[in-house]
């Protein structure tokens, strides 16, 4: 019982035992040798559609082209790769609105503050006025004060709260 030679894909090869009638001994198991093939065009056409460079000033301009295009394409992707400082432009630019932002609601305030205090009486105003200026010479004091009132507001509103759920 003879085992015949496996082909890597574990099937049987088909290799005759002896050589049949028309063949030779020296080819019956030799593998064929390749022949030459025929030029398909394509070798000699992308040899013909490139211009021949003979002038060695065009190769250097062609290289510094493409040294000018390398170097941006390396800034651009060692920009995209640096998340840190995109992190740090996004806030820089957040930074820039809100205090543009906190900017425009301060001048929308002090005008309707001052249209405010021009509706009021003459004696209420320089009361006002008054206030404004203590305030801005001590802001530490006019802090804790709103803090105090503040406080004191919110226990009071609680309280009327309370009692009127308890009489209804």
């Amino acid at each position: 019982m003879s085992t015949s030679p496996r082909k890597p894909d574990g099937k049987a090869a088909s290799t005759p035992a002896t050589p049949s009638a028309g063949t030779t001994a020296a080819s019956a198991g030799s593998v064929p040798s390749p022949q030459p093939r025929a030029a398909t065009g394509t070798e000699s056409k992308s040899k013909s559609n490139a211009k021949p460079r003979t002038e060695p000033d065009e190769i250097r301009r062609d290289i510094e082209e493409t040294r000018g295009d390398l170097a941006d394409t390396v800034d651009e992707l060692a920009r995209k790769a640096d998340v840190p400082g995109q992190v740090k432009d996004k806030v820089h630019d957040a930074t820039e609105t809100v205090q543009a932002k906190a900017g425009e609601v301060k001048l929308q305030a002090q005008a309707k503050a001052q249209e405010a205090l021009d509706k009021l009486p003459p004696p209420a105003r320089e009361r006002v006025e008054q206030l404004g200026t203590t305030a801005r010479q001590r802001p530490l004091v006019t802090a804790a004060l709103a803090l105090v009132m503040g406080v004191l507001l919110g226990r009071l509103s609680r309280r009327q709260r309370a009692s009127g759920s308890q009489g209804a």
